[in-house]
């Protein structure tokens, strides 16, 4: 994903240095570039701004059309970043209703059952649905919840864990699960959070 970075940076500084931009246009641009920013505070890769490319090279072709590849190269790496992400879904333990969890591959369906004391935590009953006509494996479960009090200066702290899973998802069912959570307070369950990864897909071959 580094190439990306180097690149595109190369070309705002090559737009930068150019003449004749309308206000408009800088603004495009710096927005742009604010959106390379944030990219690389959540993937912690620096943008290392290297003259890679002549801004000669750019003389020859109308500004707008630079300014409209230069977003279109931001958009994929927007996309290839949100894919690799870990996504987590808010669990509501109140509630029965089913809800999506995106995987970074596709999505899944997640509904709690029940949720019972247990030690001194509790037990989460869950079902996970696959609505596809493939049988998916190598199921981890993750769990996480906020600890102590969220204050302006600083976000409460989560504390986590991973569930390794055996069974499969078969095709358009749903799948029973039970994780024990513990130590754990009614608190922490109301602040529950999940995400979930598959490992493999089985297909049948066509006959």
């Amino acid at each position: 994903m580094k190439k990306l970075p180097v690149l595109i940076s190369a070309l705002i500084l090559a737009f930068l240095c150019g003449c004749g931009q309308s206000p408009d246009q800088n603004e495009r641009l710096a927005k742009i570039e604010n959106r390379l920013r944030n990219l690389e505070t959540r993937t912690n890769q620096p943008l290392d701004i290297e003259p890679v490319l002549d801004s000669g090279s750019f003389k020859s072709d109308p500004l707008p059309a630079q300014v409209a590849d230069l977003s279109t190269r931001v958009q994929s790496l927007e996309f290839v970043n949100s894919l690799a992400a870990n996504h987590w879904t808010p669990l509501d333990p109140t509630s029965r209703s089913f809800q999506f969890v995106n995987t970074g591959q596709f999505f899944l369906t997640v509904a709690i059952t029940d949720l019972e004391t247990y030690l001194d935590g509790y037990k989460l009953h869950l079902k996970v649905g696959n609505p596809y006509q493939v049988w998916l494996d190598g199921l981890t479960v993750s769990l996480r919840w906020k600890v102590g009090v969220f204050t302006p200066t600083s976000a409460a702290p989560y504390k986590s864990l991973d569930e390794r899973e055996t069974v499969r998802l078969a095709p358009g069912f749903w799948t029973p699960l039970a994780i024990s959570i513990a130590p754990a307070t009614a608190e922490d369950m109301r602040n529950l959070e999940i995400s979930i990864s598959i490992d493999s897909i089985f297909l049948s071959d066509l006959k």
